[in-house]
């Protein structure tokens, strides 16, 4: 499959509080191409998107969706696959952005997505990659305590 005149997509997941959109805050402000954010958020407030839109990026170069009250993995499953439909069509916009909730799967946003694809071959957006965001720190302490456990009940 040739990718060469698609728009990429690249799919934010973590954990809550893992540091997405912190992340999403460090590329738009490096970004120079012109970009549409997804954001998902499971509340009917969108607090990362609210966060997003205070980072003082280029707003000109930034179009902003937003997604909330559901997840993109299942409920707002068509919303999504909707928004991703109609961005790609828009031709300024060069690439995609998705942050997906914390709660997320992101293997069924993915296979959401892959599905979208494969049904509409002429769709002009690809994925490009899916980036996993985890606070080190945070994992290594519930890993140890796993880990603490798991030793106690073996002993």
């Amino acid at each position: 499959m040739n990718n060469q005149n698609k728009k990429p997509v690249v799919l934010i997941t973590g954990y809550l509080g893992s540091g997405k959109t912190t992340l999403m805050q460090k590329l738009l402000a490096q970004e120079s191409r012109k970009i549409a954010l997804i954001v998902n958020d499971m509340g009917s407030i969108n607090i990362d998107a609210g966060l997003l839109n205070k980072t003082g990026n280029k707003v000109a170069q930034v179009e902003m969706v937003e997604l909330q009250n559901g997840c993109i993995c299942c409920t707002l499953r068509d919303e999504f696959i909707a928004e991703i439909e109609r961005i790609s069509q828009e031709p300024d916009i060069e690439a995609i952005f998705v942050e997906a909730s914390g709660i997320s799967e992101p293997s069924a946003i993915a296979g959401s997505f892959i599905g979208y694809t494969e049904d509409e071959p002429d769709a002009n957006v690809y994925l490009s990659s899916i980036v996993s965001v985890v606070d080190a720190d945070r994992i290594y302490r519930e890993f140890l305590h796993d880990l603490q456990m798991t030793t106690d009940t073996d002993e």
